[in-house]
């Protein structure tokens, strides 16, 4: 009998697991593949000017058949501003700082860990995502642990509703 096969999808890989969840979970939520969400991590500014993790579940509700008679569940989709791959060189060490603007971080290769203002840290490896979305307040750490770490920038629109997951 073969092993089992998941067909997570790049999208699967980089975001259902989030943090330290090794190997991703599946995503699909019945043997039908009904799909419900897909985890990701998201930091964000807190009203006293600290910085929180948080747990998102980004509903993947829009079916789209393919041309070989599979059906693709997807999230909304939405126009991003920019997109840029960046080099984190090796024993990067940033102190405190803010996200240039709202962007899903997809690392490609290496790992990082960020730090929130509470003192929790978690760590990012290769094919996992997260949202940097603190703006203001006291912002966050970020460190290179295993680098140099290649990482994608996909910016999202002003004002996202993480709500919706899409444009407000």
């Amino acid at each position: 009998m073969a092993p089992p096969v998941f067909k997570t999808g790049l999208a699967g890989i980089a975001l259902a697991g989030g943090f330290d969840s090794l190997p991703p979970p599946p995503i699909f939520s019945d043997a039908n593949h009904t799909e419900v969400s897909m985890k990701v991590t998201r930091f964000h500014a807190t009203p006293d000017g600290g910085s929180r993790f948080q747990d998102l579940e980004i509903p993947i509700n829009q079916p789209r058949p393919d041309n070989f008679g599979f059906t693709l569940h997807q999230s909304n989709a939405w126009p991003s501003p920019n997109i840029r791959f960046v080099q984190l060189p090796a024993g990067l060490d940033q102190s405190w700082h803010h996200a240039p603007a709202s962007q899903i971080v997809v690392v490609l290769s290496g790992a990082i860990e960020v730090g929130t203002s509470n003192g929790e840290k978690r760590r990012c490896s290769a094919g996992q995502a997260f949202i940097a979305d603190d703006l203001t307040g006291q912002g966050h750490l970020t460190r290179v642990l295993d680098g140099p770490a290649h990482v994608m920038f996909v910016e999202l629109p002003p004002n996202f509703d993480f709500t919706r997951w899409a444009p407000a």
